[in-house]
């Protein structure tokens, strides 16, 4: 199985842990969160996986050579000398392992304990274009969906600010985006731009049809360690054993 991690961002967020270590080599509980997930996507099936670098490329690079040393894995290392958002650097690893099968695309700053396979393999058999995971949480960036949890937009609550696809009969959710994902890579390269965000791709595929669907997993520890009070509630909840890595 294939899977894409996105580790090209600079990790402001997280300064000044990332004024001379990329964030993918950020360490929680004393490993990098680069080896966290990428033995999370071996355990789980994924063989053959593919990095985008930019901020201290030269770094994630040596640490991948020496993963591969001691790991069977095909890792592919894409750089960007100029970072083409989530959507652009998806689309920049695609060749890298080709359209044959749907890919894994998953940010190096999230954990959770999350099935990858189970996913995956829900993905297969409902066989929409793109499976966004999502959770009923609080966010600045809400998606929508509708009743059968198919992706119509985003915006707020109040509707103010709205990039509607369709605006829901009833029961319309609004819920927050994980940074974990499974897509056909065919949608990403027949998209004519080259620096794109995927969800603004994901709202253009849909208004023309596309099978855009969400899948919600309320009840599974989930956390973005993007920034350094999330990195140390990370630190307290592996302590108190609310979370294992």
């Amino acid at each position: 199985m294939k899977a894409i991690i996105l580790a090209a961002g600079f990790g402001t967020r997280l300064l000044p842990l990332t004024k001379e270590v990329p964030k993918a080599l950020i360490r929680l509980a004393g490993k990098p969160l680069l080896e966290i997930l990428l033995k999370k996507m071996l355990t789980s099936g994924f063989d053959e996986i593919a990095v985008n670098v930019h901020h201290h490329a030269d770094k994630i690079q040596s640490y991948l050579d020496d993963f591969m040393q001691n790991h069977k894995a095909r890792i592919y290392v894409s750089y960007e000398p100029e970072v083409l958002d989530t959507g652009g650097g998806i689309k920049k690893m695609i060749p890298l392992l080709g359209m044959d099968e749907p890919i894994l695309v998953h940010n190096v700053d999230i954990i959770s304990n999350i099935d990858l396979h189970e996913l995956f393999e829900k993905h297969k058999r409902l066989n929409p274009d793109v499976t966004l995971v999502v959770q009923q949480r609080k966010t600045d960036r809400y998606l929508l969906f509708d009743e059968s949890m198919q992706f119509c937009g985003r915006g707020q609550p109040d509707l103010q600010g709205k990039n509607l696809i369709c605006l829901p009969k009833e029961n319309v959710k609004f819920l927050a985006f994980c940074g974990i994902q499974v897509i056909n890579p065919k949608i990403f390269i027949n998209y004519e731009r080259r620096k794109f965000s995927s969800i603004d791709l994901y709202i253009d595929y849909s208004k023309e049809g596309g099978s855009i669907i969400g899948a919600q997993y309320d009840d599974f520890y989930w956390r973005d360690i993007g920034k350094l009070e999330e990195l140390n509630d990370a630190e307290k909840d592996i302590s108190e054993k609310k979370f294992s890595i």
